[in-house]
């Protein structure tokens, strides 16, 4: 990741809680590229221009928060942080696919915040290095052998 701020995508049920979240990455000193309240349009967004970081919070009218976190999983590289109530804790645990980067008790403070996003941006930067390193020792690994030369 280079020295430029991550790019940020939010989406949570509804323009206050946008609001109020959009804020909060303020006063952490963070800006928001894209804010919907629309899973959708969240994902097409996504697909169309991938930010660093994906913040997504439960309840869309359009779309299951958990689904909508493994789309984008599963269709992009960018970094997935689900906000979630109490009560969604333990059905996160047990159906976000691994590639989900943090979960954050929504509200979550400008503290929390802050870690979040420094561990995920990390997270993601290691796991793709490993995910690299881990294709070229496989292409070396299948690499033909040079043909053997015909004695003289």
């Amino acid at each position: 990741m280079s020295d430029r701020p991550p790019r940020i995508f939010v989406a949570h049920r509804d323009r206050n809680s946008l609001n109020v979240l959009q804020a909060c990455l303020e006063d952490i000193d963070r800006q928001v590229a894209f804010a919907t309240c629309d899973g959708h349009e969240l994902l097409s967004e996504i697909r169309r221009d991938p930010p660093d970081i994906a913040l997504v919070g439960a309840g869309l009218k359009d779309m299951d928060t958990i689904a909508l976190l493994n789309e984008i999983s599963l269709q992009s590289d960018c970094c997935a942080i689900a906000l979630l109530p109490p009560e969604m804790v333990d059905r996160a645990e047990s159906e976000l696919i691994d590639r989900i980067m943090g979960v954050l008790i929504d509200p979550p403070d400008n503290h929390q915040l802050r870690s979040a996003l420094h561990v995920a941006l990390t997270r993601h930067r290691e796991a793709t290095d490993l995910s690299r390193q881990i294709h070229h020792l496989e292409d070396d690994l299948y690499r033909e052998p040079p043909a053997a030369r015909e004695p003289s």
